[in-house]
């Protein structure tokens, strides 16, 4: 479905046809990737086209050109990384332990995943038409779940090696790797999310037993601020592609989709009527519509 900021003008996107189908990610240049889970596994659909199809298909990614995108597949193996253009799909990664989560560098050509090939889980990085993977991480507990940043210098990742899943920053060559905060150690962290300028990370944090919060971190400043206040649990956090607005969910009696400033303050839910609303991923709008 498609909605805008406040109302009711909430409208079918998809044919529904005899699938479930989940937005997964939108590119810089528009482009909107699908999964459609039915009978026959899943197919990753971009623009109408199947790009591939396997039994189960996570964490698709585009490169800022959006014209290539990685995703994680069965189709070969437990779980390796693959890279599709509309000209075809080829498998970038075949190892038995399983490859995960893949994040586009801005040169399109190389990725930041994780992978549990050496025994943990950890984090690496290797270009998208073969070579070797660099390992960026190398510690106790697990690092995993990468977004490299848009200028493509940092990597925010979620490690549990202080005990909670927390996010921790790192150069893109792996160094100089420290926590996001240092503060409410108590605290998990999860569902981060670049700006489209690289000057802020939403993320949602939770201690154990109260709601979760929509938080967002400036780079410049290292100050974080909370945009929903705890009293209902929200997750889900999606920048606006002009970095001014956020898209969380907010789950009540049901989750239903909240669009704020990044502030916190003026946020309505895309629609009035009750409904399950969640996962929201921004698209641009279209010519003379929504």
């Amino acid at each position: 479905f498609v909605g805008g900021w406040g109302g009711d003008g909430v409208v079918r996107a998809l044919d529904p046809g005899p699938w479930q189908s989940y937005p997964a990610v939108t590119a810089p240049n528009g482009a909107l990737a699908i999964l459609r889970v039915g009978d026959d596994g899943t197919k990753l659909v971009v623009g109408g086209q199947v790009l591939a199809q396997a039994g189960a298909i996570r964490s698709p990614a585009f490169a800022p050109n959006g014209e290539t995108i990685a995703f994680e597949s069965d189709a070969n193996g437990f779980r390796d990384l693959h890279v599709a253009t509309r000209a075809g799909a080829s498998q970038l990664t075949h190892d038995p332990e399983g490859d995960f989560e893949p994040s586009f560098f801005p040169d399109g050509r190389t990725i930041a995943f994780t992978s549990s090939r050496d025994g943990q889980t950890e984090i690496y990085r290797q270009a998208i038409d073969g070579g070797p993977a660099v390992r960026l991480t190398n510690a106790a507990g697990e690092d995993f779940a990468p977004r490299v940043s848009p200028d493509g210098s940092r990597i925010a990742f979620l490690t549990g090696r202080s005990g909670h899943d927390r996010i921790w920053l790192m150069n893109a060559d792996g160094t100089n790797a420290r926590p996001l905060r240092t503060e409410a150690e108590r605290e998990d962290e999860r569902d981060h999310v670049w700006s489209p300028d690289g000057s802020k990370l939403a993320f949602v944090a939770r201690v154990l037993g109260e709601p979760a919060r929509v938080m967002i971190f400036d780079v410049a400043t290292e100050r974080t601020i909370a945009i929903t206040d705890g009293s209902v649990a929200c997750d889900m956090p999606a920048f606006a592609p002009d970095g001014q607005r956020i898209a969380y969910v907010e789950e009540r009696t049901v989750p239903d989709v909240v669009i704020a400033n990044i502030d916190g303050k003026n946020a309505r839910r895309v629609a009035s009527t009750p409904a399950r609303r969640w996962r929201p991923i921004w698209v641009p709008k279209r010519r003379g519509g929504a």
